[in-house]
């Protein structure tokens, strides 16, 4: 945990500082500089760029990169492969159906970053520290 008074980094569950002798609570164990994460900030970036084919940036917003780009990649290529069927005669049902996939990615992208943010901004205000 970080001091509030002197910001020497402490081990994980004293209760007094080893530096100063301040004492150490949950909510001064807040690590500098670091804030809690905006709800309405993810869920924004989230739906309007989700909206626009790029899934996954309330991800990245929230440090989980890898997994904002997973979302992206694959919302790109069912995307790109939806339209190809869609365009072919006989196979454009099969069209229909990557669309759909399409559309259910884009509700889970959304519903996956408001959790993430709630479970970020949980464990910032217990422990001082970033979940990942």
């Amino acid at each position: 945990m970080c001091c509030s008074k002197c910001s020497f980094d402490n081990p994980a569950g004293v209760s007094f500082c080893g530096n100063c002798g301040h004492e150490l609570s949950k909510r001064a164990a807040r690590v500098l500089g670091v804030k809690s994460k905006d709800r309405g900030t993810t869920l924004v970036l989230a739906i309007l760029l989700g909206l626009f084919g790029f899934y996954g940036m309330g991800h990245i917003y929230l440090g989980r990169a890898a997994r904002g780009v997973a979302f992206l990649l694959t919302d790109w290529a069912v995307s790109i492969v939806g339209v190809v069927f869609m365009f072919t005669a006989i196979l454009w049902p099969v069209g229909v159906m990557f669309f759909l996939v399409s559309v259910g990615l884009f509700f889970w992208q959304i519903l996956d970053a408001d959790s993430l943010v709630r479970h970020y901004n949980k464990v910032l205000e217990e422990t001082g520290n970033v979940p990942w």
